[in-house]
């Protein structure tokens, strides 16, 4: 399994998660990816929470592009958030201040599923 291709369990696991947070009224969240991130948004709304997608890159855009509806739809409950200049691409390099600003807008952090090795070569 690959760290951004969710399980039908991980998924429904998001969904579940989400589902029971929502009497604290939590905010979720995450970078819009694929696999669990786009799920924890996808949850965020049908459960009527206020989610925050932080890009990689800038407002421009929406990377990836099959998560375009999703990011319209964060835009009426949330906000889409990002630290560059528009033009600015999705490379390898910006995932980690990403993934800061992700951390500090948070008061805790959910793993739900990974690959058996993440995605850890910037840390």
């Amino acid at each position: 399994m690959r760290t951004r291709k969710a399980s039908s369990f991980g998924r429904q696991f998001t969904n579940d998660l989400v589902k029971e947070l929502a009497p604290y009224n939590p905010v979720i969240v995450s970078g819009l990816a694929h696999g669990i991130d786009v799920a924890a948004h996808k949850a965020a709304l049908q459960h009527g929470l206020k989610t925050i997608a932080v890009f990689a890159h800038s407002l421009d855009k929406v990377y990836p592009a099959a998560h375009a509806t999703v990011a319209r739809s964060i835009v009426s409950n949330g906000c889409l958030l990002t630290d560059y200049l528009s033009g600015t691409s999705a490379l390898p390099q910006n995932f980690v201040s990403r993934n800061r600003i992700v951390a500090g807008l948070s008061d805790a952090t959910i793993v739900i599923e990974s690959a058996a090795k993440g995605h850890g070569r910037y840390c």
